[in-house]
């Protein structure tokens, strides 16, 4: 009766546990137990309305802006692009209030969509190889900063979607196959890997839409 009995902490860190649990499994379990009680997530599909609703606020927004002419240049809608993006990125490291997480989801798609406006602006023939990689270059530095499972999600579908405008329009239909080759390799990467990062979990369902849809895209053509 004298032995105390194990906390949790102990239970985790006995040698036995470490054996049948990983450790990225037990800093998982640690971290729940230290944190406040964390609400249950919405569905994906919830999740990606939400997300469909903050690219109309993002287009309003964008509206609002051109109306007050608050930019006259290229330059200017990039500046105030990445803005958007930062001021997007720090309202998620702030606060995760319903209404904040919201409001930075329209700032980051107005962000976006402001940076590649300007790009548009500044090339005298707007090329839409050029704003594929601007895309890629932004997706590349907001994905891992900007914590939302939405933009996380729709960011590499729209990656795709402009990779394929830009095969059609420039006519290089081969380079299909290599599209379809990177989204199976990136799909089977992802959905047959057992512990995936939470980092990664939005581009893998991303990647399980992309996928059927280039093929069926391809087979339409």
């Amino acid at each position: 009766m004298n032995q105390s009995s194990l906390t949790i902490k102990q239970l985790l860190e006995h040698p036995k546990v470490r054996d049948l649990v990983s450790p990225e499994d037990i800093e998982r379990i640690a971290a729940s137990l230290a944190g406040p009680e964390q609400p249950s997530k919405d569905p994906m599909y919830i999740r990606i309305l939400y997300g469909l609703g903050a690219w109309f606020a993002a287009l309003f927004l964008i509206l609002f802006i051109g109306i007050s002419q608050m930019f006259e240049s290229g330059a200017a809608s990039i500046f105030i692009g990445i803005t958007f993006l930062v001021a997007a990125i720090v309202i998620t490291r702030v606060s995760k209030a319903v209404f904040l997480s919201q409001l930075s989801l329209a700032l980051a798609f107005a962000g976006n969509i402001l940076i590649l406006v300007g790009v548009i602006a500044e090339i005298e023939k707007p090329d839409v190889l050029i704003i594929l990689i601007t895309h890629a270059v932004v997706c590349a530095v907001v994905y891992p900063l900007y914590v939302s499972s939405i933009y996380r999600f729709l960011a590499p579908i729209a990656l795709v979607v402009l990779a394929t405008v830009w095969i059609v329009d420039d006519e290089v239909f081969f380079l299909m196959h290599f599209l379809i080759a990177a989204e199976m390799i990136l799909a089977g990467v992802l959905l047959l890997h057992r512990k995936l990062p939470s980092l990664l979990i939005p581009l893998a369902y991303s990647a399980a839409v992309m996928l059927p849809a280039t093929l069926l895209f391809l087979n339409l053509m």
